[in-house]
């Protein structure tokens, strides 16, 4: 099967802090090569994704098109816009650029999972303070234990960043950590309770 592949490039210099221990990057470049209208791969789980930096998604092509697009994070509405979009339909064997493509091209789903790696957490609540999707995933799954608090973090972390990225962030959390809808929303309302909306990161250890 063909691949569309997704390059991200931003400039770790300048980045934007949305909330103590969450960071995202102002601008970021994404190079879509091999993309064809009509992508089914809208609420595909990122952790079925492979390699932050070049993403590859999975998609039947047919004379397909380049793209590049920037995007820019929005202070006021704390999501990515996009601010420019390139169709290159010059390489052999491209489709026609046409009024009917350009309304079929993925451009929203190639911004969600292409912005994945610019939106970061500080190094030291890794791994420690942190837990991993699969700890997390196996803490949540436990209702009589119930989460810790690093899981929660973990929560916490997936849900912003799936609405910084304008995925269903309710939805991320629930394929992500895969467990249901009823437990989701627990523990997304705890960890919104206990602040860690506001405040991404716990203290590091000393």
């Amino acid at each position: 099967m063909p691949f569309i592949q997704i390059q991200t490039e931003l400039d770790s210099d300048d980045m934007v802090t949305v909330a103590p221990g969450l960071a995202v990057a102002r601008n970021v470049l994404l190079r879509a090569t091999g993309v064809k209208g009509d992508a089914p791969m809208r609420g595909k789980p990122i952790k079925d994704l492979v390699d932050a930096e070049q993403i590859i998604m999975r998609l039947q092509l047919e004379r397909p098109v380049d793209l590049e697009l920037v995007v820019r994070y929005d202070d006021d509405a704390e999501v990515y816009r996009l601010i420019r979009l390139v169709v290159d339909g010059t390489a052999e064997g491209s489709a026609e650029v046409t009024g009917t493509l350009l309304r079929a091209l993925p451009v929203q789903t190639i911004m969600r999972y292409g912005t994945s790696p610019a939106v970061t957490i500080p190094d030291y609540y890794k791994p420690d303070n942190f837990a991993v999707m699969g700890d997390a995933r196996d803490e949540l799954s436990s209702v009589r234990r119930g989460p810790s608090e690093r899981a929660l973090w973990s929560v916490a972390f997936t849900y912003r960043s799936a609405d910084i990225r304008t995925e269903n962030a309710a939805a991320t959390v629930i394929q992500g950590f895969e467990i249901e809808s009823r437990t989701a929303s627990n523990w997304i309302r705890r960890a919104r309770e206990l602040g860690m909306f506001d405040t991404m990161a716990p203290e590091p250890d000393h």
